[in-house]
């Protein structure tokens, strides 16, 4: 039968058992749930969860870096998934710095985000890896309204693009994929070489567009030499009931036509 001390000792080491283990859990918690946004983050509540290897789920509201960004890009990659794709998409990057790699994948209708694939998820080049789109299913977003966006570089001024490309989808052609918050026309859409030689022109008239609407070109770029090139757009925004924003974006990315289907 236990007296009043020992029957006090047990209960002293269960507690500091328990509250041990929950610090524990709290911890690694934590650390998973890290990678997903907080509150602060977004202006509204989102609805995010861990997946094992990256963040996922509902965009309710918008970052606060993509509210700063009224003509951004959002996709360089091999095309889009295809309506009938299996239950998993496969995709390389052939990127050159598994430290400084990142690829977001998202959509914007409806709103859905896999958030950053950061160092972490990238060990060896070229980077493959799948992901599954049972949770897609679910969440009612098609595959084909995904886009795709990776990148090098630890500040603005030295960040390089890479095409992402998609398994699924057999291709020779790149799309290059920018979203504008407001209307938009823009007048010039090239790729250019790095001694600054015109390769390609997508767009051969002002082309008009509505606000939140996609800015796309397709580029069969089969035959273009491998090396570094640069997409540049210029226009202009029309915010509602505000002055007209002029639009002037250059983005450095490297091509290797090695990676596009025959």
């Amino acid at each position: 039968m236990l007296n009043s001390k020992n029957y006090l000792k047990m209960s002293t080491n269960l507690f500091i058992f328990l509250a041990s283990g929950l610090v524990f859990v709290l911890l690694s918690f934590s650390s998973y749930s890290q990678p997903c946004p907080s509150e602060t983050d977004v202006s509204e509540l989102t609805s995010y969860s861990w997946r094992g290897t990256h963040c996922e789920g509902i965009r309710k509201g918008e970052v606060a870096q993509t509210r700063s960004s009224p003509f951004r890009l959002i996709s360089l990659s091999t095309g889009r998934i295809p309506k009938d794709n299996n239950n998993k998409i496969e995709l390389t990057v052939f990127g050159s710095n598994p430290e400084q790699l990142k690829l977001k994948i998202e959509s914007f209708r409806p709103k859905y985000e896999f958030g950053h694939f950061t160092s972490s998820n990238f060990k060896n080049s070229p980077y493959r890896f799948s992901i599954s789109t049972n949770i897609l299913k679910q969440a009612k977003v098609p595959p084909e309204s995904l886009r795709f966006l990776a990148w090098e570089g630890v500040n603005s001024n030295d960040i390089k693009y890479f095409p992402v490309i998609h398994h699924n989808y057999s291709s020779t052609t790149y799309e290059i994929i920018w979203l504008t918050e407001h209307k938009a026309d823009i007048d010039r859409f090239e790729i250019r070489s790095t001694s600054n030689q015109l390769v390609y022109s997508c767009v051969n008239n002002v082309t008009s567009y509505r606000a939140n609407n996609e800015v796309i070109c397709r580029w069969n770029a089969k035959k273009t030499p491998a090396g570094n090139y640069t997409i540049e757009i210029n226009g202009k925004q029309f915010p509602y009931k505000r002055p007209d924003q002029p639009i002037e974006r250059k983005i450095p990315f490297f091509h290797d036509p090695q990676w596009l289907k025959k």
